[in-house]
């Protein structure tokens, strides 16, 4: 008997959509996208390949559909819910208040349950990255390499900070 493969990881939500998505889908994509990536922990899959492939390592595709979802959320009118709703619901204790309140840390957050799964520094860092990647537009697709490409993770909150745009890329008109 031949084993079937499992299908590839396909998302529940377009984040091309002009619809809103509703904080039931937003839980429903958190639910997946640690399914995933849980199980690309497990399998040890590829962890030095970056191709949007089956084989993408559990980091980058983690990062990049934390970017995915995080980014069509940015585009939500503010009063329809906040991603502090899906922390909340997901989370039996938050231990820094203070930091819930930012799209892709609060998506991290709602990925791993307690402090224990992820260290707090980490989660911050991978928060700081993406926000600098939507700062840049950067496509979906090519977050990780932009990330990569961007210099060392530890500038990262430096130049957010200042405002830095990396060479290439137009500067914003106005600021999110």
């Amino acid at each position: 008997m031949v084993a079937k493969k499992k299908a590839a990881f396909g998302r529940s939500y377009d984040y091309t959509a002009q619809v809103p998505i509703s904080k039931k889908s937003a839980e429903q994509a958190m639910h997946e996208i640690w399914d995933e990536y849980s199980n690309r922990l497990r399998t040890g899959s590829h962890q030095g390949s970056y191709s949007r492939t089956k084989s993408e390592s559990a980091k980058y595709f983690l990062a990049r559909e934390i970017y995915a979802l995080g980014t069509y959320i940015y585009r939500l009118p503010p009063e329809r819910w906040s991603t502090k709703d899906i922390v909340a619901g997901s989370r039996a204790q938050i231990n820094r208040p203070d930091k819930v309140g930012h799209v892709f840390h609060d998506l991290l957050m709602s990925v791993y349950q307690d402090d224990m799964q992820i260290d707090r520094r980490e989660r911050w860092q991978v928060a700081q990255e993406l926000e600098y990647a939507r700062r840049h537009d950067v496509p979906v697709e090519l977050v990780c390499g932009f990330l990569l490409q961007s210099g060392p993770r530890s500038e990262v909150p430096k130049k957010l900070k200042s405002g830095y745009i990396e060479p290439g890329f137009p500067k914003p008109t106005s600021e999110d």
